[in-house]
């Protein structure tokens, strides 16, 4: 169905997905699940700044939870063991779902290990998850640095109409007031083709004054362009999992339940 090397870049984008959202470090997975419902499903311009969806965020927890079950089982068990477990354990026999208590309990018997600090900073908490630790356990060295550096970059995305429909959390378009629904009408005084061309045409700490129309007054905004923000985390496998162990490790994170 899927081939190990597409396995892998399926973790690999998840997770650059995952860290390229600001609402990642505002918003627990806990959080974004409980609030599902008010949130998830009603979305508006600002959801990417303040939420970040249950579905791939806990999707990257799952994954270091599986990692963490593997390395501390010496290659015996994983995630897929613990779900098969915990189904067996209360549907088959108490006919029943279990509790977030007793899913922690469960895992902290297989791996041997509390877990406590592992929900309070990344499942109840927005901590980023310690990629580079838990892919050593499969033999892989973990790079992160920007995706393209000294890229310009202003942060705001706007239509085919020049009208702004969003505004990165913490960009230059955010810090100095661009705000969502604004049309740019000009830039430094002058009209343009693309907005984005004539940002790219630009130097990172240049000054530029765009000119806006928000409802129905018209504006001249100073914002000092940055860099791209965008991060990049590069997997990069150590001679093809060269230790007993994470080669081990590898095989059980691929292989699944047996």
């Amino acid at each position: 169905l899927i081939s190990p090397t597409e396995f892998i870049q399926a973790q690999i984008d998840r997770i650059n997905s995952v860290e390229n959202t600001p609402g990642n470090l505002v918003q627990s997975a806990g959080e974004s699940s409980f609030d599902a419902w008010i949130k998830a499903y009603r979305p508006n311009e600002n959801s990417n700044n303040s939420t970040i969806s249950y579905y791939p965020k806990g999707a990257v927890i799952a994954m270091a939870l599986d990692l963490m079950l593997i390395q501390h089982t010496n290659g015996q068990k994983n995630l897929d063991d613990l779900m098969k477990q915990l189904y067996d354990t209360y549907y088959k026999s108490l006919d029943r779902g279990f509790t977030e208590q007793e899913f922690k309990a469960a895992a902290e018997a297989m791996m041997r290990q509390d877990l406590t600090d592992f929900f309070d900073r990344f499942i109840n908490g927005t901590a980023t998850v310690e990629y580079e630790k838990l892919w050593q356990y499969v033999g892989y060295n973990v790079q992160k640095g920007l995706k393209k550096p000294g890229e310009v970059y202003l942060g705001a995305n706007l239509n085919n109409a020049n009208v702004i429909t969003f505004v990165r959390r913490n960009s230059p378009a955010y810090q100095y007031g661009l705000n969502v629904g604004d049309e740019i009408i000009a830039i430094d005084s002058k009209g343009f083709d693309n907005v984005t061309v004539a940002v790219n045409a630009r130097k990172i700490g240049d000054k530029v004054v765009f000119k806006v129309k928000r409802d129905d007054r018209y504006l001249d905004i100073e914002v000092v362009l940055g860099e791209n923000p965008i991060l990049e985390y590069r997997f990069i496998p150590e001679n093809k999992q060269n230790g007993a162990a994470e080669k081990r490790n590898f095989e059980k994170w691929l292989r699944g339940v047996q």
